[in-house]
C-alpha cells in the first residue's frame, strides 16, 4: 500500500436483515494481516459477523451490530420511576426548570437530577442539550409512559401565581 492509501469499512447490514445502514469507517493505516484488520475493527466498535448460511463475513456498525444481535444479558428499557414521569411531563411545554420544581414541589437541582436519570431511562443522554428534552418526551409518550395531550401540571402552587404576576385566590 502506499503511503496515501487507506482502508473504508462500510456497514453490511442489508446482507443480513435488508436495513439500510450508511455508517462507514476510515483508516489511514496499512493493513497488513487479518489480525490487524481485527484489532482496528473492535477499536471502533465493529464486528465481523458469520452470514447465516456460512459464506463470509459481513462487517457490521456497532448500532447495527447491537440491534441485529442484541447481548443476552441486556435487558428492556427501565420505566421511569413516577416522580421522573411527574416532572418530566411538567418540563413537557419546554417551562423553565425553576417552574417545573416549583409545579412539582422540589428544588431546582432535585428537578434537574430527576430529569438527567429520565434522560438516561430513555436512551436520549447522549444528545445535544437543545434536543434532549423533546426526545425524551416523545420517546416517553410513544412508551406510554407520559400523557399524549400537552397538559400543564394540575397543581401550581399558589406562590408561583403569584410570581408570574397573576392574583392570588387568598387575601390578606
Amino acid at each position: 500500500m502506499s503511503a496515501a492509501s487507506y482502508l473504508v469499512l462500510r456497514c453490511d447490514a442489508e446482507q443480513l436483515d435488508g436495513t439500510e445502514c450508511v455508517a462507514e469507517t476510515h483508516w489511514a493505516l496499512p493493513v497488513a494481516d487479518h489480525r490487524e484488520l481485527r484489532k482496528l475493527r473492535r477499536s471502533d466498535g465493529w464486528r465481523a459477523r458469520r452470514r447465516p448460511e456460512s459464506r463470509g463475513l459481513v462487517d457490521l456498525c456497532p448500532d447495527c451490530d447491537a440491534r441485529i444481535y442484541p447481548k443476552p444479558g441486556r435487558m428492556e428499557p427501565e420505566p421511569l420511576t413516577p416522580r421522573q414521569a411527574q416532572v418530566l411531563t411538567a418540563a413537557a411545554d419546554g417551562h423553565p426548570l425553576s417552574t417545573v420544581a416549583a409545579w412539582c414541589g422540589i428544588t431546582r437541582e432535585q428537578a434537574a437530577a430527576r430529569l438527567s436519570e429520565a434522560y438516561r431511562r430513555l436512551g436520549v443522554e447522549r444528545l445535544p442539550r437543545e434536543e434532549r428534552r423533546a426526545a425524551a418526551v416523545d420517546e416517553a409518550r410513544r412508551r406510554g409512559l407520559i400523557p399524549l395531550a400537552a397538559e400543564s401540571p394540575p397543581s401550581a402552587p399558589a406562590s408561583l401565581a403569584d410570581s408570574r404576576g397573576h392574583r392570588s385566590s387568598q387575601t390578606a
